[in-house]
Order: C-alpha cells, then sequence, then structure tokens
C-alpha cells in the first residue's frame, strides 16, 4: 500500500485503514473487510452491497478515485428526497447547499454500487471545490513529523504513525458553533466525547476548551486505556478516560470488540452517568459507528434540561442521516443547525457531522 511515495505495513502485514484507524487483515478475506469497520463488527444491514473484492482506499486517493463498497444505503421504501427535505428545513442558504450536494452523491452512490461498482472517480461526486477540500485535508498525511517514536502534527503528538484527516484538519468547525464562547467562559460545563477511541478525538476537544473538563467516553477497554498515555503525551491534563458502552439502557454489559482486542463493558446512559455524577455538560460529540440514536435516546433528558451544543455523526446508516435532526427539533428547544462534510475522499458519504447548539 503506498501514498506520497511510502509504503504502510505493520510486522510485515498489509494495513487498511478504516475511518483513519489502522486495522490489520493477516488471514481476513475481503468478505471481512466488508464485515469490519472501524474495528467493530458492524451489521451488514448498515452497509450497502459490495462485490467480494475491491481495491484498498488509499491507493484509491492516490488515483483520484473513491471507494463505494460501504456506507449508508438508501432502503428500497425509503422516500429520500421527503426525507431530505426534512432535514433540510431551517438550515441556512450555504448548509442548504452542502446537504444538497451530499444527497446527489447518496443518488449516485446507489446508482453506481446497484450497477456492480466498487470504486469511482472523484469527479463523480465532488465538485472542484470539495475535491480541493479534500487534497488539503489529505495534506496531513505527508506532514507527519516523526522523532524518538513519536510522531507530530500541527504540536499534536501519537505513538502511532496516522493522524485522523478529518479531525486534524476542520478540528469539528468547534469556532463556528455559536455556542463555543458560553462553554469556555464556564469552567464547570463538561465536554464529553462519546467515542472517544484511542483519544485522539478528545485532544482536539480538551485543547478548544482547555478549561473544561472532557470525559472520554470509550467502550472498548484497551482503547481506552490509551487515552490517558495520549493526554499525558500531550501535556494535556482535562480529559478524563470513562470506560463504558453508552446507549439508550442502563445495566448489564456487551462485548466490545476493536481488531484483535475485546472487552465486556458496562452499558449505561448518558442521563444516568449525568445524574450520578452532577455534570453540568456544554457539550457532546458522539463518533459511535452507527449507535448514534440508542446514544441519543439515552441523552434525551440531558438534552432537554441542559440544552449542551451537539457534534453528532450522522453518516453511518441512513437512519441517522435522515432522523436525527428531526428528533432534536421535535424537543423544541430552540436548536440551530449546521451540517460539516470533512469528506477526505475514503468514500462519497464519509465524516459527516450534524452540530447543534442554542444561543
Amino acid at each position: 500500500m503506498q501514498l506520497f511515495g511510502k509504503k504502510y505495513y505493520i510486522d510485515g502485514s498489509k494495513v487498511y485503514l478504516f475511518f483513519g484507524i489502522p486495522f490489520l487483515f493477516k488471514k481476513r478475506t475481503p468478505a471481512a473487510i466488508r464485515t469490519y469497520i472501524f474495528g467493530i463488527r458492524t451489521s451488514k444491514r448498515m452497509l450497502v452491497p459490495a462485490a467480494e473484492t475491491g481495491p484498498d482506499w488509499l491507493d484509491c486517493i492516490a488515483r483520484n478515485k473513491t471507494l463505494l463498497i460501504y456506507g449508508p444505503a438508501i432502503p428500497a421504501d425509503a422516500d429520500i428526497d421527503s426525507d431530505a427535505e426534512a432535514v433540510r428545513r431551517g438550515l441556512d442558504d450555504e448548509t442548504r447547499e452542502k446537504w444538497n450536494r451530499i444527497i446527489r452523491r447518496l443518488k449516485t452512490l446507489t446508482e453506481l454500487v446497484a450497477a456492480g461498482k466498487t470504486d469511482a472517480d472523484f469527479a463523480d461526486f465532488f465538485e472542484a471545490s470539495e475535491i480541493k477540500d479534500i487534497k488539503r485535508r489529505l495534506k496531513v498525511l505527508s506532514e507527519i513529523k516523526s522523532q524518538n517514536g513519536i510522531f507530530e502534527y500541527n504540536n499534536y503528538k501519537q505513538h502511532w504513525n496516522y493522524f485522523e484527516p478529518s479531525i486534524f484538519t476542520d478540528e469539528y468547525e468547534i469556532d463556528r458553533l455559536g455556542s463555543a464562547a458560553k462553554i469556555r467562559g464556564d469552567k464547570k460545563l463538561a465536554v464529553f466525547d462519546i467515542g472517544a477511541c484511542n483519544g485522539d478525538s478528545s485532544l482536539i476537544l480538551a485543547r478548544a476548551f482547555p478549561n473544561n473538563p472532557v470525559y472520554a467516553v470509550e467502550s472498548v477497554g484497551p482503547l481506552c486505556d490509551k487515552i490517558s498515555e495520549i493526554a499525558a503525551l500531550n501535556d494535556v491534563r482535562n480529559i478524563i478516560p470513562v470506560n463504558l458502552a453508552m446507549s439508550d439502557k442502563s445495566g448489564g454489559t456487551m462485548k466490545c470488540e476493536y481488531g484483535a482486542h475485546a472487552s465486556e463493558t458496562q452499558i449505561d446512559t448518558l442521563d444516568n452517568f449525568v445524574r450520578q455524577n452532577k455534570i453540568k455538560v456544554g457539550l457532546i460529540k458522539t463518533d459511535i459507528e452507527g449507535a448514534e440514536w440508542a446514544f441519543l435516546h439515552g441523552a434525551l433528558e440531558t438534552i432537554r434540561k441542559q440544552k449542551p451544543t451537539l457534534i453528532i455523526s450522522i453518516y453511518h446508516n441512513y437512519n441517522d442521516l435522515m432522523r436525527i435532526k428531526p428528533l432534536i427539533e421535535s424537543l423544541n428547544l430552540g436548536y440551530k443547525f449546521a451540517i460539516t462534510d470533512s469528506n477526505y475522499g475514503m468514500h462519497p458519504i464519509h465524516e459527516i457531522t450534524l452540530n447543534a447548539w442554542v444561543e
């Protein structure tokens, strides 16, 4: 696998990067590559149909191509135009146009996948300005510096040679949120990073809100253990690792997997965690591989009472893409909305977040 003149191998095995995370496949078949996203086993109903073989995404990007082998499929009974209009209502002109482009991509994706395609040219999906943004984000991969086993990009440090392009370039567009200054002005307001993985996203949030506690919630135990390491490496002291699987119910455990790592993790709701720990919540960011719908139903009490800023990933499946904004609107709390599209070419529908805040 080669990009910018560099080959990416670990212990002689080829590395695939799913959603920006290195994932080894030594004896896995291409079918396994379809089944595992982010190293977590994912329902096939969330994925578009795929051919059994296909190129890896770094090779595709080097040739100005994007992969089509997974993403939010349009259900056969969906009325995409009606669903899209429900999301479009109330958006400003800039965000409406961004949303229109995403819907055009989704329709094109469905047509090409139905025709058996596994990749396509950037130009089939992205406008010239979007391709320029993709190239800007991908520059992260060629600008990583290394010294004594530590890798660095833009003053962020890690023990591994990869920085997620969408996270470390756009930084969730935090300063475009109308509520960012309010959160910074109250040190008691906590920031929640739901789906913190190894802590890279928590670094962004901790530096954006240096005086606020950042709860880095990760369900996979071995990954959660890495969060303290990355915080110490970057001399960040406001990150609090939390090993929980947050959903729409409290109690019991579930097996959480990431590649070869697994843990039996306690299940809880955000509402229960916040209530028990008497936490004031200023911001909630989620990227939990399509489990957002369940998570939000376990966070409705907190949202209703505290009106935190929301940064919610909505690209993993059709339901999240189309239903999460209407769900939040139905609470009638006065939220304003924006959609960020931090795509870096891996897939036409990728790294899309719904931002919501009350001014």
